[in-house]
């Protein structure tokens, strides 16, 4: 048997890791020639990302080596088939034949070849399970691909499925189990002593590190690994590790300071990349480090640097003119043109620009966008990769959106989720929801639909709940911006919602809304700790409290409005939910919750009671009568956005001259009723502490 990758299992691991390319050839079992060239050729063109030429070899390999005999051979070959059916989403397929090969490889003793085939077989499925949703089979099947591994000693292979594991931990919302997992997994790479999978480990453990959100130590990990590759005088080796260095700063800089602080670590991450992309000769490499410049440019607020990024156009178009069509190429050409894209919005408009995807003449970054995502449909059904052409399809869709031109965009973003949904590539379906959602509630398009919209956009969120342990793990190329692509998507069909049936929805939509804003709360909370680190727990409102003496509210911050959902007590059923509206923008109600924030820290001054007085009548005020109708005691607050940031008790009646605290209600935080179960608390004798009263006014 000849093994072509004695860490094979290393190019399967799920983030993309530079240590898949390293190979250590082990000895041969002698094949029928046909077969093993038919294996050869797909082996390249999987290396290739032509998933679906090397899912032709593969099958014919397989064919021919179990018409030879070669049992093993034939099912290393079917473990290869099912990677590449995985990868253009034929997902029966794929369970098939590494069922196929699990079952042919079925004795736990044999030689080192027999024992290497039959751990890979185990981590395509685990890799398989992940994507079907069967993480805790997965796990299993990690598991005991680690103990193959260990028992003839491959350590590569070992953590290579080690880190496999860890992300099922990480999907399980085990954020503990995968760290720990890690830094087993750190343990072993750093004993290693050949310096080449010493540095390939590093930024493959890195890169999970990075992925269940222990940014520290990737960072330091990472730190390590620069020194390693300087020793060895790898420039490619470094230039790998500066690109994941500045990839940690990307992943950092949402949850950073202030803008200053920001700006710093975009400048950083921009010296990082432009040292990748100056010692690297590996056009691959240039190429997404020179990628990554021309997006933070792009995003920047600097006018110069928008010059800037305009003079790497024409090297970054003949670096992508030279690759050869694959996977990898479609989404660097698809990265190129959304980066045009947010380079046109901040200079110019772009509305109507695109004459036809084919033949635009004009000098716009638009059209220069539309003719690049053309061409990655065009590769994409030459290589047949239906998950890139749903990708290329639905960024076509986006710029015709950003250009208002409203049947094309709707018609490809169609397309676009019809690809999507057949390969069961929830991840992108759930973008192309979205954007439906966004075309068919244009105010500026004409065929505009809010009907249609609320159904996209719930389509959207009911993926994202189920994506929401995967938003901050997928592939770098088409991942998620929680603030720009996630978020938007809760509030706009809240907003869609609130007003599909005027001033006072009836209880079900009312409902829905509620629900709605509860996973956006989770979902926030998984993308600030990089993890889902708590499982959503359903709570009927009614049973919150025994006596039925509670309400909850919800403030819920809109674009145009600030919404206040109510739940009150003892009212007769499809009563309990009431709706009161204040028409003000979302950065009104911002300012004036950071201007509360502020002055609160100096009390003495009295200016805070403006601001409080303010966001009194908006919350409370309305819903004054409820509660005193209703017999409400015990209020429950679920905060949205900045409003988390400022104690409740602290609102101020300037009509009674009295605090929130002083109404005589007990008053409650929830991040979300789904999130944590209520509970009573033991009752018994209880320490205060000093109290410091608010001034008067």
């Amino acid at each position: 048997m000849y093994k072509f990758l004695a860490l094979a299992t290393l190019s399967q691991i799920l983030i993309i890791s530079p240590i898949s390319a390293v190979s250590n050839p082990i000895s041969q079992v002698i094949a029928p020639k046909s077969a093993k060239q038919l294996f050869d050729q797909g082996l390249k063109q999987y290396q290739s990302q032509k998933y679906s030429d090397a899912a032709k070899l593969f099958l014919d390999a397989s064919t021919a080596f179990g018409n030879g005999g070669d049992k093993l051979n034939q099912a290393l070959a079917w473990n290869y088939l099912s990677l590449s059916y995985q990868e253009l989403g034929q997902l029966p397929e794929a369970e098939k034949v590494i069922s196929d090969s699990v079952n042919l490889l079925q004795s736990k003793n044999g030689s080192k070849e027999y024992l290497s085939v039959r751990a890979q077989a185990f981590n395509t499925l685990g890799r398989l399970q992940l994507a079907q949703g069967k993480t805790e089979n997965a796990i299993s099947s990690w598991e005991e691909a680690i103990a193959i591994y260990t028992s003839y000693q491959d350590s590569s292979g070992e953590i290579g499925a080690q880190i496999n594991q860890a992300q099922g931990f990480q999907a399980l919302g085990l954020f503990r189990r995968a760290k720990n997992s890690l830094e087993n997994v750190k343990f072993d790479i750093y004993k290693q002593q050949d310096p080449v999978l010493k540095v390939t480990g590093m930024l493959s453990l890195a890169n999970a590190l990075r992925v269940v959100g222990d940014l520290n130590s990737s960072w330091q990990v990472l730190d390590d690994a620069d020194k390693v590759a300087q020793q060895l005088r790898s420039q490619e080796l470094l230039a790998e590790v500066l690109l994941s260095k500045g990839n940690d700063i990307q992943v950092l800089q949402p949850n950073s300071g202030n803008d200053s602080d920001k700006g710093q670590d975009n400048q950083k991450a921009l010296e990082l990349y432009q040292r990748a992309a100056t010692i690297s000769e590996k056009p691959t490499t240039q190429l997404q480090a020179q990628l990554n410049i021309l997006r933070l440019l792009a995003e920047s607020s600097r006018p110069e640097q928008w010059s800037q990024a305009q003079t790497l156009f024409p090297q970054l178009q003949s670096l992508l003119d030279s690759l050869p069509p694959s996977r990898s190429s479609i989404y660097a050409r698809i990265n190129f043109a959304q980066s045009l894209m947010k380079l046109a919005k901040k200079t110019e408009s772009a509305q109507g620009v695109i004459s036809s995807e084919d033949a635009c003449t004009s000098s716009h970054p638009v059209c220069s966008a539309a003719k690049v995502v053309a061409t990655s449909i065009k590769q994409a059904q030459n290589l047949q990769d239906l998950r890139a052409e749903a990708y290329a399809l639905g960024t076509l869709g986006n710029l015709y959106e950003q250009t208002q031109q409203w049947s094309e965009a709707e018609n490809f973003s169609k397309q676009a989720l019809k690809i999507s949904q057949g390969i069961q590539a929830k991840d992108i379906s759930s973008r192309w929801f979205s954007q439906l959602g966004r075309i068919k509630s244009a105010v500026s398009n004409p065929q505009r639909n809010e009907e249609e919209a609320i159904l996209a956009y719930k389509e959207a969120v009911d993926i994202f709940g189920y994506l929401r342990r995967d938003l901050v793990t997928v592939n770098r190329d088409v991942q998620f911006s929680f603030r720009d692509e996630v978020e938007p998507v809760y509030r706009e069909y809240v907003r869609l919602l609130l007003q599909s049936q005027g001033e006072q929805p009836d209880i079900e939509t009312l409902e829905k809304a509620r629900k709605a804003i509860e996973s956006l709360q989770l979902a926030e909370l998984d993308n600030f700790f990089r993890s889902a680190c708590l499982d959503s727990q359903p709570v009927q409102l009614e049973k919150i409290d025994s006596t039925q003496a509670t309400a909850v509210v919800y403030p819920i911050v809109l674009s145009d409005r600030l919404a206040v959902i109510i739940s009150l007590p003892n009212q007769p059923k499809g009563k309990s939910l009431k709706l009161h509206t204040f028409k003000i923008s979302k950065d009104a109600v911002d300012a004036k919750v950071e201007e509360l924030r502020q002055k609160l820290v100096i009390r003495s001054t009295y200016e805070f009671l403006l601001p409080a007085e303010e966001i009194y009548d908006w919350i409370i005020r309305p819903i004054e009568a409820d509660l005193q109708n209703s017999s409400t005691k015990n209020l429950v607050f679920v905060l949205d956005g900045k409003l988390q940031g400022i104690p409740i008790a602290a609102l101020y009646d300037k009509n009674k001259k009295e605090y929130m605290i002083q109404k005589g209600y007990n008053i409650a935080l929830s991040p979300g009723l789904e999130l944590l179960p209520p509970k009573s608390i033991n009752q018994g004798k209880l320490q205060a502490i000093s109290w410091v009263e608010l001034p008067k006014k």
